[in-house]
């Protein structure tokens, strides 16, 4: 897939969570974002899907199932309560899949003792070399300044802090 069709499935799965966070009253957390809850349709739109860990916030939001390795928010091993800034983790690295071409565990990262892809692209963003998590199949298949703003935009859905990361609204307008 070029980078066209990569941004497409990034805005539609932002849309969804948006729609989930702040177009659904009361508001849902879907808790399990990750590549294998997006479908794509017949002319490549994508679909959010999976809803089966999915939880309404007026109760409880206790997490019995943490989600995806790779795709878990760090503060869910702590305080096992989902919240959409969880959803905005997993988003994140959705976001880095879709441009570095890579899965969150088990892949290879190269110039970095990471071990997630997580850990490699927030490497590669602080040190300033975010051309080198860019797939290399990207290229010439769109604007380079989006894929990296798009990387960026990661970045900051992946930060360690919940209170870091971007509300829905803003990280679905920036890609």
């Amino acid at each position: 897939m070029g980078w066209r069709v990569r941004h497409r499935i990034a805005l539609g799965t932002a849309r969804a969570l948006a729609f989930l966070h702040h177009g659904c009253s009361p508001q849902i957390v879907h808790r399990d974002v990750r590549s294998s809850s997006i479908y794509l349709d017949s002319i490549l739109d994508s679909h959010l899907a999976d809803f089966g860990l999915s939880k309404i916030t007026s109760g409880s939001n206790n997490v019995s199932q943490p989600g995806a390795p790779g795709y878990v928010p760090p503060e869910y091993g702590q305080t096992w309560t989902a919240t959409s800034k969880g959803d905005i983790f997993s988003f994140g690295v959705v976001l880095f899949e879709l441009i570095t071409g890579k899965r969150p565990v088990c892949d290879y990262y190269p110039d970095s003792k990471e071990a997630t892809l997580v850990g490699w692209v927030r490497y590669l963003v602080k040190t300033n070399r975010v051309d080198s998590a860019i797939d290399p199949k990207l290229s010439r298949t769109g604007p380079v300044i989006q894929m990296q703003e798009a990387l960026r935009i990661g970045y900051l859905c992946t930060a360690d802090s919940p209170a870091k990361r971007p509300p829905t609204r803003k990280a679905k307008f920036c890609i």
